[in-house]
């Protein structure tokens, strides 16, 4: 192991990890996106005067708690116009789960049932989000295509500030896809996220989440998915990242892709199309 001054200048965060520590990354993180978005979140953190956690599991349940920590704790040190945060322990729950993991691996059966019995079944920590939400995060994450695994990332950039948004939409259109599903002029719904000037996150993209039955064909069929995506984009000079997931009849999504929308599209099809797609979108 290097000596700390043996580490050269950078403007890249350092922080020590122990083994021990190291093995719980292993039995907490199940996807890779989440895990490498917790070490972003985790180096804005080492940036962030106002937090001093002693333990690298605090870290990770203050993540699992805010997603965007650091930025949590400068909005309550802004709020407050305090000069020191007092960060309570967020190690309890990893604390205990890993406890109970260790005792099911070296203890007998008879204790683990004991445990069980009594105490209850310990659900492992993670990451604070909708069900549907993590849904979308893993399809996407668990593609080979690096275009869905892009999304998955810049998702989880996002819901720092949207997380509200994001699972509201997606809950209460879900419920409206099955009510209108036998419908066939039911628009389908969408939600659009980061276009806004005032608060846009300039390192992400405009980022449009589209909820569609899991048999609809524009999953299969790449021209009329594109013709869909031309006539709800928001703005035709960005570069709209849309990312479609699809819900079966028991409100659990099953597909989910993405796509970018481009301006060259635009300007490679005939004036006629154009105004068709212009007016679609107004209505």
């Amino acid at each position: 192991m290097k000596k700390p001054n043996s580490f050269k200048k950078s403007n890249l965060p350092v922080w020590y990890v122990s083994m021990n520590d190291s093995r719980v990354y292993l039995e907490l993180f199940d996807s890779p996106k989440i895990f490498l978005n917790y070490l972003y979140q985790r180096s804005l953190a080492s940036n962030n005067p106002h937090i001093k956690v002693n333990d690298e599991l605090d870290h990770i349940g203050l993540y699992f708690e805010h997603n965007d920590y650091a930025g949590h704790i400068s909005d309550l040190v802004e709020e407050t116009d305090a000069t020191d945060i007092f960060i309570s322990s967020y190690r309890g729950d990893i604390d205990t789960y890993m406890a109970r993991m260790l005792n099911k691996k070296f203890e007998d059966k008879d204790s683990n049932f004991f445990l069980d019995a009594f105490i209850g079944l310990f659900a492992k920590p993670e990451q604070k989000m909708d069900a549907m939400f993590r849904q979308v995060i893993m399809l996407l994450d668990n593609t080979k295509d690096v275009q869905c695994i892009r999304a998955a990332r810049y998702l989880l950039l996002l819901i720092s500030k949207n997380c509200n948004q994001i699972n509201n939409f997606l809950s209460t259109r879900a419920q409206k896809l099955l009510e209108f599903k036998e419908c066939p002029t039911f628009l389908h719904p969408y939600s659009a996220h980061n276009y806004k000037k005032e608060d846009r996150i300039d390192e992400l993209p405009i980022i449009m989440i589209f909820l569609l039955n899991a048999s609809n064909k524009l999953f299969k069929n790449v021209v009329e998915r594109k013709h869909f995506l031309m006539e709800r984009v928001l703005y035709e000079a960005e570069l709209p990242f849309c990312i479609l997931s699809g819900m079966d009849r028991n409100k659990k999504i099953k597909k989910a892709d993405s796509q970018i929308i481009v301006p060259e599209q635009f300007q490679q099809i005939s004036e006629s199309t154009y105004n068709l797609l212009k007016n679609a979108r107004k209505k």
